[in-house]
């Protein structure tokens, strides 16, 4: 099982912060180099929970899909989102966030997965899939903090 960590601070209100974490359009954006797509479900707009977004993605030459439900939700302060279908044999993201005390946001991932396959999935997950996660995670949150901090020049549903 792998665990990724990132923190991102963003000088933008929290609500704001919340809101752009749960924008499939953005996601979208963040993921376009790996051609991510929201196909079925909530595919734009703001995700809300019990929601469900099915991404269709192009991963080493195979496209695969990806089902996940926001499982967990407390307004500007948490949520998570929870595989429902996949090619992992378990995948988690919690996202957390608090204000700081010069209004900015401090935004957390904790991004927690495992392939199938035994020890083969291991290796993929560590020589390959551990690295896609990590370079999409930073893609996503410097968009979010990009718009957020943009004073609404650029706007997400």
């Amino acid at each position: 099982m792998q665990v990724i960590e990132a923190t991102t601070v963003i000088h933008a209100p929290i609500a704001r912060c919340f809101e752009l974490s749960l924008s499939i359009d953005l996601e979208a954006e963040a993921g376009r180099p790996q051609r991510l797509r929201a196909i079925r479900g909530r595919t734009c707009g703001i995700i809300g929970p019990e929601e469900q977004v099915t991404w269709r993605t192009k991963q080493f030459g195979i496209w695969v899909t990806h089902t996940s439900v926001i499982s967990q939700y407390r307004p500007h302060e948490f949520f998570e989102d929870s595989m429902v279908r996949g090619v992992f044999r378990f995948f988690r993201h919690q996202h957390t966030f608090r204000a700081l005390a010069d209004g900015a946001t401090e935004m957390r991932d904790y991004l927690t997965f495992a392939m199938p396959y035994g020890p083969f999935g291991l290796v993929l997950e560590k020589r390959f899939v551990r690295k896609r996660m990590e370079d999409l995670l930073e893609v996503r949150n410097a968009l979010i903090k990009r718009t957020a901090e943009a004073d609404g020049r650029r706007q997400y549903p």
